[in-house]
């Protein structure tokens, strides 16, 4: 057995209805579904020994992922993380008996339970021990002790990772809170090593391992990035650099609706849409450094948006009023102008589309409207000029509805 520090739970996410295997392929969420019920309605009988509980898990299944898939669910649904023990740096025992016995662990405790009950099956796995971007990481983290202990599993002859602490749930207003996150179950390598750094770099199962620096400078990806399906990031760099202004650019699927913040300000951030992919604008407002982060969500979803990642950056240059357009939310793009102050004495070519709209107008300070009627698809040109002070373009979709879209300064 080994010691080591053990990361607490990133992050929270929902459950998924299918994950990717390192083979590409999708698990039936069906199949999965019926061995979850199965799994998370152990009896109380069945849950006091680990012989006892791995022959009630594992016995209706002929194969071995199905096997771990029991193990795996029932182990993320009962185990609950010892925050107070993380807090304090005095651990429990973390061999299987005791987890199983307190249903209380830290990393260790969890694998070490995943790996006995497997091996119990006939199932060949292991704990692997490494370093990981866990709650409370940092850009300037330094990676010497290895903090976070996860599994590794074979299965039809091919080994697969799995994280059945970050499975479990995760930490929110400073205390344990069970919100199963699936990703983390059999999560195709080239993702894995995002967020864990095995000791022994056999354990990354990549062609190509990665060094700790490369591990230290790639920025750290939330599990709902890769939900999403988001598969472009530029740049991966955790921490960067720019004078007064840059650009992130991120691929993924048409669906998707992003948002940003620098320093929790949306003053200095707009998402600008390129075809299947966005880019993040970011202005400076003023020489120090920022975080930046993003979120992301398919455009039918009503929940708010997760955030996907967070970048440092370092402005070297700035001001304050170097700000874009304020952007309310709805279904539409703003082509230009994106600066938010704009001037009475120039004439401005505004071009917004605004799917299903009937007519956009331009209510200017002294609440005189300026009306213009959808045509021929749903992009509106309008070029003209304003008097000094608040400027919206709202839209209208129906009898008496004109939600403000966007909103200028102009002096």
């Amino acid at each position: 057995m080994f010691s080591f520090l053990c990361s607490s739970p990133n992050d929270r996410g929902e459950p998924v209805r299918s994950v990717q295997n390192r083979n590409g392929e999708f698990h039936r969420a069906i199949n999965e579904d019926s061995i979850d019920i199965h799994a998370l309605n152990a009896p109380p009988d069945a849950e006091k020994h680990l012989d006892d509980l791995v022959i009630y898990l594992t016995e209706p299944f002929k194969n071995d992922r199905d096997k771990v898939r029991a193990i795996f669910r029932w182990t993320a649904d009962r185990i609950a993380y010892d925050w107070k023990s993380y807090l304090s740096g005095k651990y429990k025992a973390s061999d299987a008996n005791s987890v199983l016995k307190t249903r209380l662990s830290v990393c260790e405790g969890y694998a070490n339970l995943f790996t006995a009950m497997a091996e119990k099956a006939g199932i060949e796995s292991v704990v692997v021990s490494g370093f990981s971007k866990g709650l409370g990481y940092s850009p300037n983290q330094k990676f010497k002790v290895p903090d976070h202990a996860w599994n590794a599993v074979k299965l039809d002859g091919e080994w697969h990772l799995l994280d059945v602490t970050w499975a479990s749930g995760g930490i929110e207003n400073n205390s344990f809170q069970k919100v199963y996150n699936d990703y983390y179950y059999l999560t195709p390598p080239e993702q894995f090593i995002n967020d864990h750094l095995p000791a022994d770099k056999k354990w990354q199962l990549l062609s190509r391992p990665i060094s700790v620096n490369d591990f230290k400078s790639a920025v750290k990806k939330h599990s709902e990035f890769y939900k999403l399906g988001i598969n472009e990031l530029s740049p991966n760099s955790d921490t960067l650099k720019a004078n007064d202004y840059l650009e992130i650019e991120i691929g993924g699927p048409s669906s998707l609706n992003f948002l940003a913040d620098l320093n929790k300000s949306h003053d200095y951030t707009f998402v600008e849409r390129l075809g299947t992919s966005h880019k993040i604008l970011v202005l400076s407002p003023g020489r120090g450094k920022y975080e930046l982060n993003i979120y992301a969500k398919h455009s039918s979803e009503q929940e708010s948006y997760p955030a996907i990642l967070s970048y440092t950056i370092h402005f070297q240059k700035g001001k304050v009023r170097n700000q874009f357009v304020k952007v309310y939310s709805g279904n539409f793009y703003l082509f230009s102008p994106k600066q938010r102050f704009l001037s009475e004495d120039y004439t401005y070519d505004f071009q917004i589309e605004v799917p299903h709209a009937l007519e956009v107008a331009f209510i200017d300070s002294y609440g005189k409207w300026k009306r213009y009627s959808r045509g021929s698809n749903d992009t509106f040109y309008i070029r003209d000029s304003f008097p000094r002070g608040k400027l919206t373009i709202n839209a209208k979709y129906g009898e008496g509805s004109w939600p403000t879209l966007v909103e200028y300064i102009v002096e």
